[in-house]
């Protein structure tokens, strides 16, 4: 989800085009940050990566926003899940790991 900090607060859902159906009970995400890139990536087996969808890195923060909202909290990484279907079905995260790379 993402917001442009315009007066409307429109969100937006970028990745609602590619979501992924999970057929298995472990599942491997990732995000990689490539200079203006944010790039969620997912994986079956934790070895090969597959490329789920691309955005503008600069949305993480809110430097992006206008208006009395702007600079309020400034970035941060999260994990959640939604059951969107309705089954009441839960999600557990084994681990969360940030690691900041200098290439």
């Amino acid at each position: 989800m993402s917001c442009e900090g315009d007066q409307s607060l429109a969100v937006k859902f970028p990745i609602f085009e590619n979501r992924l159906a999970v057929k298995q009970s472990q599942i491997y995400l990732r995000a990689d940050v490539h200079y203006g890139q944010l790039i969620f990536k997912y994986s079956l087996d934790g070895q090969q990566w597959q490329t789920l969808s691309e955005l503008d890195y600069r949305f993480i923060s809110d430097e992006a926003g206008k208006g009395e909202g702007a600079n309020f909290t400034g970035a941060f990484v999260g994990v959640c899940a939604q059951d969107m279907t309705g089954s009441n079905i839960n999600a557990e995260f084994s681990y969360f790991d940030y690691n900041e790379r200098h290439d």
